[in-house]
């Protein structure tokens, strides 16, 4: 969130994917990004699975959504994204 200062983003979503807060601690954090989200005016978005998506159904994804940009990331063969 320290760079969300540096950045100061004008337009953008931030996707959360990680589990609900279940804890106090987690209570808190989730607050406090929220807050510095509210501040910067950017939309939250929660998507969490516990699984992983195969080779096709990340194909199709990326084909609906038709980012502009595609970062792959977890993954041991990224280049399979730009085939």
């Amino acid at each position: 969130m320290q760079e969300l200062i540096d950045v100061k983003p004008k337009d953008g979503v931030y996707i959360r994917s990680k589990t609900e807060p279940f804890d106090d601690d987690m209570i808190v954090e989730e607050n406090r990004v929220r807050n510095w989200l509210k501040h910067f005016n950017l939309p939250i978005y929660q998507i969490h699975a516990s699984g992983h998506a195969n080779g096709i159904e990340i194909r199709e994804m990326i084909k609906e959504i038709g980012p502009q940009k595609v970062i792959p990331v977890h993954t041991e063969k990224p280049e399979l994204f730009f085939k």
